[in-house]
């Protein structure tokens, strides 16, 4: 992935697509300890530290490291972000210390803030996919004009990489290549709520009424007649 796509899920604290089930998977227990052998602390000064702090960014960005980082590429850090997260059987927990502590003094002191807090799930940077539909509406027209183009792709194809990617490349008219596939969910089509059935209808114009039954509206993705996956409502995976 080129730089323009990872720095979009790193902007949202992301490492991929929100339909991909990749996570950290880390306790703040699992970070101090991280950031205890990267900075040659006690774990116990560490912890101590964290909670007058209550913000793991602002604490490993004042830390001392010993060494100063930040030759690293956005691409090298989401790489190894990437990895990270994916790492899981016998002794991921481990591995996951140590390469998190090995990624901390690879950067600078900003690079560090941000990074624990994506590790984290805490970037606190106010981002969402809106955000950057209007910041490629700006881009492209220096106004949101073309945010409404831009968010009927995503509901089709939901990977805010992918669309500022293409965007990037070729415009506007780079989106005509994102199309619906199977394995990548559709985001659903959420109803509209009003006061009354009387302003439903009145908005809506032509209307069909039909039986409603419980239960659970998925999607099921498929080759042919085997079956890829099926899909919650929140594009969540439910069945592989």
């Amino acid at each position: 992935a080129g730089e323009s796509r990872v720095a979009m899920y790193l902007i949202v604290g992301r490492v991929a697509p929100d339909f991909e089930p990749i996570e950290f998977g880390m306790a703040v227990k699992m970070v101090i300890r991280a950031v205890a052998l990267a900075a040659d602390k006690k774990i116990d000064v560490v912890e101590k530290a964290y909670k007058s702090k209550g913000d793991m960014g602002i604490l490993v960005k004042e830390l001392e490291f010993g060494v100063e980082g930040g030759e690293m590429s956005l691409v090298q850090v989401h790489e190894n972000l990437l990895n990270m997260a994916k790492d899981s059987g016998t002794g991921s927990q481990e591995r996951k210390v140590e390469s998190l502590k090995q990624l901390l003094v690879s950067m600078s002191p900003d690079e560090r803030k941000y990074v624990v807090r994506i590790v984290l799930g805490k970037l606190r940077l106010g981002f969402s996919s809106k955000t950057i539909f209007d910041a490629l509406s700006q881009m492209e027209e220096g106004n949101k004009s073309l945010r409404k183009a831009v968010d009927e792709r995503f509901q089709i194809f939901p990977d805010v990489g992918l669309l500022v990617e293409q965007i990037k490349e070729s415009g506007m008219a780079g989106l005509s290549k994102i199309k619906i596939k199977s394995g990548v969910p559709v985001v659903p089509a959420l109803c509209q709520r009003l006061n009354s059935y009387q302003d439903i209808v009145g908005k809506m114009k032509d209307v069909a009424v039909e039986r409603k039954f419980d239960g659970t509206r998925v999607q099921i993705h498929f080759n042919r007649l085997t079956v890829r996956e099926v899909r919650s409502i929140s594009i969540e995976r439910a069945v592989k």
